[in-house]
Formats: C-alpha cells, sequence, structure tokens
C-alpha cells in the first residue's frame, strides 16, 4: 500500500506543479477519503502531528482539515504564494510525517489542486 501510495502522491506533485501560477496568496485544496480500515481519529492525529512541521515551512499561514459526507476530507492549506506552495509539496514528499499521513489516505492525482485567491472577506 505504500508504494502505491507513493506513486500516487509523486503524480499529484507533478499535477499541482505544473498548475501551479501566479504571486498572489495560494489556497491548496486536497481532497481525499480514508483507506479501508483508517479510523477518523487516526486521520486527524495524523494531521495534528503534521501541524508543526508544516508550520515550520516558509510561507504558511493557515490549514484547515474539513471532515465531509461520506468519508469525505479536504485539506486546506493557506500559503503566502505559489512558490510557497511548490516547496510545500515538494518538501511533503520528504517529511516521515507527513508520509504517515498519506499512508492513510486514498487521493487521486486531480484532487489536489492549487489556486491564487481573488477575493477574500
Amino acid at each position: 500500500p505504500r508504494i502505491t501510495m507513493s506513486i500516487r502522491f509523486s503524480l499529484i506533485i507533478a499535477l499541482a506543479l505544473f498548475s501551479l501560477k501566479g504571486h498572489g496568496q495560494t489556497v491548496e485544496l486536497a481532497y481525499f477519503k480514508n483507506n479501508l480500515g483508517v479510523q477518523n481519529s487516526q486521520i486527524i492525529k495524523a494531521a495534528q502531528d503534521m501541524q508543526s512541521t508544516i508550520r515550520a515551512w516558509p510561507g504558511f499561514i493557515s490549514r484547515e482539515l474539513v471532515y465531509l459526507e461520506g468519508n469525505n476530507w479536504v485539506d486546506i492549506v493557506h500559503w503566502d504564494n505559489s512558490q510557497a506552495a511548490q516547496n510545500a509539496v515538494e518538501s511533503a514528499m520528504k517529511s516521515p510525517v507527513c508520509l504517515n499521513f498519506f499512508a492513510l489516505i486514498q487521493s487521486e492525482p486531480e484532487d489536489m489542486q492549487h489556486g491564487e485567491i481573488k477575493i477574500m472577506q
């Protein structure tokens, strides 16, 4: 399962790197589901374990982990700019704490997107 997850997240990284553009505040949206047998509490703990790591990366602003119906989640991370978001994607793939989180979830390359914020209220 870890090898499949690594391949899947490599594809996600490739998509994210090609989709990043612009220089304004960037939001990262990563949709996923629990892997079979993984409890919500495991997802939440692994996400909390990542907080100090992600918070230390240049350009980090904030993060929200949102549970949706049907065992669906969205991880929302705000970055200063697209370069910071791109660097974070690369760093996440080398971070043991992030890889532990990734091993718990199901996601496809198109499930992760970055966008430049145009209106914020």
